[in-house]
Parts: structure tokens; C-alpha cells; sequence
């Protein structure tokens, strides 16, 4: 077998987005180019019967699709250079491609940057989620000095400023229209200046979430219900009493997530609410405190999906429970699984008689099963015996214990390539981020290189992490602390049951929450011989208000510099620098809005003041999601910084 070498991931092809119709199952599917340094994104169907995945799209530049009838499917792409819109414009084109005949055409383009669409059933309307902005110059009537004048600096207004992978949004807006496919005509659903959330399409009716707001980004919003044809509004849930998460409607029967945050603050799990729309009224079916969606962590997984639908009066979604992501099922207030699937559901649909769900098992890529009435699984696609053939894909192997404080925890073991008994290793921690995510036996890239490389590499889920429950996720006025002490005991506990590995030739690793760990860690211990933190934060001081969460992020129970300030320096790695020994490497975007790069360069200056090695590597055009979506080539530069720093401080 060959062992996985960093560049594997060119090879890798990843499927997402998946949608099904009466009679044909489509998805996207996305891989690496690098030549262009980027990635590539095809339309395909597949054939249940033989698991092959056909191409509908093959030009790489479809961004997303949907169902305009169940042989029709309209898709927006940039397929030609009139496509594109001109400088300081706003333009989204979308073609149709009848699944019959296979050509697609130039559909319609609209005047906005549309961010979703939904057909209305029956109808020439579809409806729209667009990006607006309430200070924007309108470049159909500003001079070309005007709008040059515009590029050369930011103004603010409010709070959050930046987002991750949006830059700065001072003044965004998500602005929700119909718009008449065969007129061109448009009816505005929101006014300007309206914040739209998530929205869905009931018949004729319109139900999204969102929020009038400016200054603050307040943390509660609206839910309602909009007659198409009456063209009237009902206010379901009015501003400042929930936080609303996903919705879902079947035949005038609305399901929707909220939570008040008065348990836990902004970690406290939403629970099940079912709305007559009707008749209006709400009842809460289910008190919940676990995640919708998948929280496992792979660095392989791309794209997204469905996960909250309704079928046949029931609420079908996904949940992180534990370390799997589970396929659920909500019928009359009764919770059970909808499949007994051993891995990580990222999305779903339905189809006749079952369900159709794109997934990863451990050791695997994203592939595509069928579940039929029976819950009986099968596999329809066979991406990962291509992708990974004759590659030297190492079990992890469960490691989880019992901490000090009696509490389970989960954890696991990744062995070398090779490995024999009478051999001494070197070994990696490797810390998630968060820290409300959680690990999982999902594949990880990063992960298999290292053991390729002759590595250990252990991991596990301490408090903090997601799928056990708000309790054991609460960390507030606790970083640093109960986190820290699950982490070393977990790695005493691995150390203590494989005495192959050499604990003197121990690293640390891990990115956001993981980076912040490791910065905690090598200014707490000197048992690591080598450490890289990756998108870190090391002063919670001077981190507020730097970023697109920092100014609302509880970990400090709602404590502000003016009046925590000790208590946030208490807890930050910065304040106890002077005892670090360990030599490290810093790895940081530019352009991280969730974990700022000053934070990096703190640390990275008081270390190199106080004599210790390290570097750093930051990557211009980056942002925090570096290490799972990045550019291909900033990518490979990534991993292999990481590598050769653990190999010059941990190998022989």
C-alpha cells in the first residue's frame, strides 16, 4: 500500500448539495484544480441502479441548483464572460436544463447577488434571497469617481463588521424578493434594510426568520409567515423573545428550532417547536440539547445540504450525538432514528419509499446510500474505492477513558504506517476547535499523512466539545481549565497504554479553539517537543471586538474588557508566556475574521522576545477556513509547514 501523501488531495472529489425529484437523485460534486488553484464544481445525477454518477454539468462552474419541476432544474453558473457582471455591478444568471433532453439554456438573469432560490410550486414566481447593503452607491447613477472613490476605504456603522469569508459587512443585508421568471417583474417580500435568515417556501406562502436592526446585531430574531398571492404578513414569533434556527413546513404545518439562551447563553441548544399557520398558534414539542446538522470534523468533507425536512407529517433532520451525526426522525412528539447509519450525515432528501442521504463512514470519502421504507442501507456510489485505492488508510482505533472527574470521554488512536511492537514513535495531539465541535472516526486527511509519516496521532472529545449535551459543552468562565486538564489525562491515558510511543518526542496541534488550547498548552507544560497552533486566539483582551464574534461571544459569561478584564487575562495563553520553552509554529490567515491575526502575532512576538524558536506562516487570500476549503496550493503549503516542524523537533 502507498502511503497518503499531502498532494492526495487532488485526487480526492467530494459530493454535496444532494436533491432529489420524483424521478432523478442530482447532486454537486467538487474537486481540486490546480492548475487554476481552486476548485471546480459539475452537476451530476446518479443512477440508483448502477451507483454510477453521471454528468450533467461538467464545466466546473456551477455554484448551485435546484428543482424548477421534477425533469427541470435551473442552476446559476458564470458559463460565459457575459455571465459576469460588470465592475461595481450586481448580477446572477441562471440557465435551465431539462433532465429529458439534457441542453441547458440561458434561463434569466436578475440584477441582484442572489444568495438562494426557491420555486413556487404552480407559479412563474420563484423566490429570492439577495445580498443588499443599506449605504451601497447605486452604480447606475454614481459617477465611475464615485464609485473608484468607494474602493479606498471602509466606513462603519455597526456591529458585527467583518464576517469570515465575506470581508467586511458593515451594512449587509439579506434581502428576501419574488421575482416573475417569464416578466422579469419583482415584488419585494422584506423592505430594505431588513436582515433575512433562513427562508422556505410552503405553497404560496413565504416563511422566513430575520431581524430589523442596526448598530448592535441583536441575538433573537422574527419568524414569519407571507402570503404570495394576498401579499399580507403574519408575525408567527416577534423579535426579542427567541433565537430561531432551522424551519421546515408541510401541508400548513410549520416546524421550526428556537431556544431563549437562558440556560446556557449562546450555547444553549435550541428546542422543537410545531406552528398551525392557519391558525398561528405555537407549541413546543421537544426540549433538545444536542447540534442540527454535523458538527464531526473531517478536513475532507466539502459542501453542504439538506438537513430539516418535513415528510407525511413528520420532521426528519440531522444531529451530532456523541460522534456520529444521526438521521432523526420527530413523529407526533416521539424521537427515534430514521437510519442506523455508523458515521457522519451531512445531507438528505426524500424519494419513494425512502430516503436518499449523502454521508461519510469512517475511512471513507463522501458517498451517496439509499435507505429504503425498511431502514435497510445501501452504498450507491463508489468515490473512495477510486479516490483512495492502494492508499495505506489507517483504523482509528477507540482510546476513550474515565476522567478525574468520572465523567466518559471519547478518544482515539491513529498508528503509524508500519508499525511494529518493539519500535519507538513519535506521536501528535491534535485538538479540535470549537470548542463546541466534536471528533469523531471520520476520515481525516491531515491525520493519515501524519501516521504516514511514522506519527501517532491521538485525539479526543474533552468538555467543551458538542454531542454530549449542553452541560458537558459549557465553558463558560472555564477555558483553560476543565478542557486542559481532559487533555492532559487523555494524553497521560494514551502514553500509559501504548508504551510505543516516545514521550519525549510528543507534539500539539489543533486550529481555532485547538490553536487556543495549544497556545494554553505549551504555557502550562513542557512535556511537548514541538507545538503548532493554527488560527489561535492567546489574548481574549485585546481579541474583543476584532472579529465577527468576539463582541458577542459569552465564554466570559457576558463579561466585557471594562469589567472582566482580569478574569479575561487569567484566562489567556499571553499572561503566562515567559514559562514557554516549546518550540512553535504559528499558522494564520490574513484574512481570518473569526479568529483575528493579530492574535497569532502576539504570541509569535513574545515568544521570539522571550528567545523561544518559533515561526510563523500567513497566508494572504486566506481566511479561517484554510485548512478545509483553501486554496488548493495553500493547502499543501499548510500541512507541509506543519509537518516539517513536527519532524524537525519530534523524528529521530
Amino acid at each position: 500500500m502507498e502511503k497518503v501523501e499531502i498532494q492526495d488531495l487532488l485526487n480526492y472529489r467530494f459530493v454535496h448539495s444532494l436533491a432529489a425529484s420524483a424521478k432523478h437523485i442530482l447532486c454537486l460534486q467538487t474537486q481540486m484544480d490546480k492548475e487554476e488553484n481552486g476548485y471546480r464544481t459539475n452537476l451530476m445525477e446518479l443512477n440508483p441502479q448502477t451507483g454510477q454518477l453521471k454528468t450533467l454539468i461538467g464545466d466546473g462552474q456551477v455554484s448551485s441548483f435546484c428543482f424548477e419541476n421534477e425533469d427541470t432544474v435551473l442552476f446559476a453558473a458564470e458559463r460565459k464572460f457575459q455571465d459576469k457582471p460588470e465592475k461595481y455591478d450586481h448580477k446572477t444568471v441562471y440557465y435551465r436544463l431539462s433532465l429529458n433532453q439534457g441542453e441547458a439554456q440561458k434561463a434569466f438573469e436578475i440584477p441582484y447577488t442572489v444568495l438562494q432560490l426557491l420555486p413556487v410550486a404552480d407559479s412563474d414566481w420563484v423566490v429570492l434571497k439577495i445580498q443588499e447593503n443599506l449605504h451601497a452607491l447605486d452604480p447606475k447613477t454614481a459617477s465611475k469617481e464615485e464609485l473608484e472613490d468607494a474602493q479606498d476605504y471602509v466606513i462603519l456603522h455597526e456591529v458585527p463588521f467583518v464576517a469570515n469569508g465575506a470581508g467586511f459587512i458593515d451594512s449587509d443585508r439579506c434581502g428576501c424578493l419574488a421575482w416573475n421568471k417569464r416578466t422579469g417583474e419583482q415584488r419585494r417580500i422584506t423592505p430594505p434594510g431588513y436582515d433575512c435568515g433562513r427562508i422556505i417556501v410552503e405553497g404560496h406562502r413565504v416563511i422566513y426568520t430575520g431581524k430589523n436592526w442596526r448598530d448592535v446585531m441583536p441575538k433573537t430574531s422574527e419568524l414569519v409567515s407571507y402570503d404570495l398571492d394576498t401579499q399580507s404578513k403574519q408575525t408567527l414569533v416577534s423579535e426579542g423573545q427567541l433565537r430561531i434556527g432551522a424551519i421546515a413546513a408541510e401541508n400548513q404545518v410549520l416546524m421550526f428550532m428556537a431556544t431563549d439562551m437562558a440556560a446556557y447563553g449562546n450555547g444553549t441548544s435550541c428546542d422543537f417547536y410545531r406552528c398551525d399557520l392557519n391558525q398561528g398558534s405555537i407549541d413546543k414539542v421537544l426540549d433538545y440539547e444536542y447540534s442540527v446538522g454535523s458538527c464531526v470534523n473531517s478536513d475532507v468533507r466539502y459542501g453542504s445540504g439538506k438537513t430539516f425536512l418535513m415528510k407525511d407529517g413528520a420532521l426528519y433532520f440531522t444531529t451530532t450525538v456523541g460522534y456520529h451525526t444521526e438521521l432523526m426522525v420527530l413523529r407526533e412528539n416521539q424521537l427515534e432514528k430514521a437510519v442506523a447509519f455508523n458515521g457522519a450525515v451531512s445531507g438528505f432528501d426524500f424519494i419513494e419509499n425512502g430516503l436518499v442521504f449523502c454521508a461519510m463512514e469512517p475511512g471513507q470519502l463522501q458517498e451517496i446510500y439509499i435507505a429504503d421504507g425498511a431502514g435497510n442501507i445501501t452504498g450507491h456510489t463508489h468515490i473512495s474505492e477510486v479516490c483512495l485505492k492502494d492508499k495505506a488508510i489507517q483504523p482509528v482505533e477507540y482510546a476513550g477513558f474515565v476522567n478525574s472527574a468520572r465523567q466518559s470521554i471519547d478518544g482515539w488512536l491513529i498508528k503509524p504506517v508500519g508499525w511494529q511492537p518493539d519500535r519507538k514513535y513519535p506521536a501528535i495531539l491534535d485538538i479540535h476547535g470549537g470548542p463546541r465541535t466534536t471528533y469523531g472516526e471520520l476520515l481525516s486527511h491531515e491525520m493519515q499523512v501524519w501516521a504516514s509519516a511514522g506519527y501517532y496521532v491521538f485525539f479526543c472529545n474533552h468538555r467543551g466539545s458538542d454531542g454530549y449535551g449542553d452541560a458537558f459543552a459549557d465553558l463558560r468562565l472555564k477555558y483553560g481549565t476543565i478542557d486542559y486538564e481532559d487533555i492532559m489525562e487523555f494524553t497521560d491515558h494514551i502514553l500509559a497504554r501504548n508504551s510505543q510511543i516516545d514521550p519525549l518526542r510528543l507534539g500539539v496541534t489543533g486550529g481555532s479553539y485547538g490553536g487556543y488550547m495549544t497556545n494554553w498548552i505549551i504555557t502550562h507544560t513542557h512535556r511537548f517537543a514541538a507545538a503548532a497552533s493554527q488560527r489561535s486566539i492567546s489574548d481574549w483582551i485585546s481579541d474583543y471586538g476584532t472579529s465577527g464574534i468576539s463582541y458577542d461571544d459569552d465564554l466570559h459569561d457576558g463579561g466585557k474588557p471594562w469589567d472582566q478584564m482580569e478574569k479575561m487575562w487569567d484566562h489567556s495563553p499571553l499572561k503566562y508566556a515567559d514559562f514557554c520553552e516549546t518550540p512553535t509554529l504559528f499558522i494564520h490567515s490574513f484574512e481570518d475574521y473569526t479568529c483575528a491575526v493579530s492574535q497569532a502575532m502576539e504570541m509569535f512576538t513574545a515568544l521570539k522576545i522571550l528567545n523561544v524558536e518559533t515561526r510563523a506562516c500567513l497566508f494572504k487570500g486566506e481566511n479561517h477556513e484554510l485548512s478545509r476549503s483553501g486554496k488548493p496550493m495553500h493547502r499543501f503549503k499548510r500541512l507541509r509547514e506543519i509537518t516539517d516542524w513536527m519532524n524537525k523537533h519530534c523524528q529521530d
